[in-house]
């Protein structure tokens, strides 16, 4: 019986399935609408805000390293959303990544028993510990810049509009092309950055996560074939001279 607690790319399928990327194979025609709504969802707010990047660009300004932070963090969104829509769109041709990785994994249980599971459980755990710490950092990172400003740049004795004005508010001192006129809109605007940084940060690190996972997969077949030749090599050997 196959192992199913060493599926190959598990966690890094359910992390890219979490934004939007991959679908549930057994998903309704309600679950795929709902998937299709939150998909337009994600793709409408991190557009704007990469439009908005680009227009803040456009933005004539004297202060050259909020601008030069203003490109790195454009070209950023802008690379991520292009990741993420392409492997959305093609998502069906990307999960059989997973799908055939996994079909090798049970022809190799058909084939060796319990000791390939065993051998496949043991060469991935190093793998899934990596995938689960590379992610989380990179989360905990993303929040972490995100909430930097309102530990360490306090409204103090500016008005409200000045603080909701202000590049320093925001992270990495990138803020929206337009006047904050209304107490409400900051924390929109906060909140809309936050999650789009998040988010970005879970687009590159689940797409570095699933295809390094697959390669290591792929070494481990390859390393387990390779054992299996040299057993059988011994054995023939043991034969011939018996």
């Amino acid at each position: 019986m196959q192992n199913n607690n060493c599926d190959y790319l598990s966690f890094a399928y359910n992390t890219l399935r979490s934004i939007g990327v991959f679908s549930s194979s057994d998903s309704t025609k309600w679950t795929q609408w709902s998937l299709n709504f939150y998909r337009a969802i994600i793709f409408i707010v991190m557009t704007s805000i990469t439009v908005l990047l680009m227009v803040q660009i456009s933005v004539a300004t004297i202060d050259l390293s909020h601008l030069a932070r203003t490109i790195d963090i454009w070209t950023v969104f802008f690379s991520g959303m292009y990741k993420w829509s392409y492997m959305t769109v093609f998502n069906g041709e990307f999960a059989q990544l997973k799908t055939k990785l996994t079909v090798i994994q049970a022809q190799g249980s058909a084939a060796y028993g319990s000791s390939a599971d065993e051998f496949t459980s043991n060469y991935l755990k190093p793998m899934r510990n990596i995938s689960f710490w590379y992610m989380f950092s990179g989360v905990v990172a993303a929040i972490f810049i995100d909430l930097y400003p309102l530990l360490t740049y306090p409204k103090g004795d500016q008005s409200d509009s000045q603080y909701y004005n202000d590049p320093k508010s925001y992270w990495l001192s990138c803020w929206m092309p337009f006047k904050l006129n209304e107490n409400w809109m900051f924390p929109v605007v906060f909140a809309c950055y936050s999650f789009a940084s998040v988010f970005i940060v879970m687009i590159y690190l689940g797409i570095d996560t699933y295809f390094f996972g697959a390669i290591y997969a792929v070494g481990g077949q390859i390393e387990l074939l390779n054992t299996s030749i040299n057993n059988i090599e011994n054995i023939l050997a043991q034969c011939k001279y018996n």
